[in-house]
């Protein structure tokens, strides 16, 4: 009398291997999307660097400002926001 057991091996390889594939379909669109934001970033750039640069600095403060106000509410127990 056959065992079911291959089956059931079976039907949980094919559902890991869905689950595989739609990690991987997932995983490329992020990286796809990845790519488009730096050739945009990079056209930035190019268009006008000066803009770019002033941007980037504001950018890097506000983190920096946020980084050191999570940490400050991490020692007070308090939301940073």
């Amino acid at each position: 009398m056959p065992s079911s057991k291959p089956s059931v091996i079976v039907s949980a390889h094919r559902a890991a291997s869905v689950n595989q594939v739609d990690k991987i379909k997932v995983g490329l669109a992020l990286y796809h999307h990845h790519l488009l934001l730096h050739d945009r970033a990079s056209a930035a750039i190019a268009a006008d660097p000066a803009a770019t640069a002033g941007a980037t600095a504001a950018i890097l403060a506000a983190a920096a400002m946020k980084s050191t106000g999570w940490r400050a509410a991490q020692f007070r127990h308090i939301w940073p926001y």
